[in-house]
């Protein structure tokens, strides 16, 4: 998967005690990203290049996910109306550069947001964030 062989967490499915398991995904963790970079990209091609040496070798690794949060104050601009519609704006924007960097393999890339949270600093200046997971997955059959 990486040169030295690591990731953040590795799922692994294991079919009978004292048989050798299957990873069956990856997962890379990150602290914060908001947005598309070099960060995004070297996290979305080790991952898009683990699940197709995996199709290759017909092995078992069905998905990939980067596990990060996001977040936004006030917009400046009032191209958003509210850190809401900025935090979406943004996050479409991540899932769009993904989602582009894996296109030709014959990957697809969604976004799970289960929650945004909003919030307002003691100077009245709104906020949103947002716990956030990029998986990266073979299409559906």
């Amino acid at each position: 998967m990486r040169k030295n062989g690591r990731a953040d967490i590795v799922l692994w499915e294991v079919p009978e005690v004292g048989r050798n398991g299957v990873p069956r995904s990856i997962i890379e963790v990150k602290n914060f990203l908001a947005e598309p970079g070099e960060q995004l990209s070297k996290d979305v091609r080790r991952l898009r290049d683990a699940l197709r040496l995996s199709m290759e070798s017909h092995g078992e690794l069905g998905f990939g996910c980067l596990a990060f949060w996001i977040g936004v104050n006030e917009p400046k601009q009032k191209k958003y109306e509210s850190p809401e519609a900025w935090l979406r704006a943004k996050s479409e924007k991540l899932c769009d550069a993904a989602s582009g960097l894996v296109a030709t393999d014959g990957l697809v890339v969604r976004l799970a947001q289960p929650k945004s949270y909003l919030g307002r600093y003691e100077d009245d200046t709104r906020y949103a964030w947002a716990p956030s997971v990029l998986v990266i997955e073979r299409p559906a059959a």
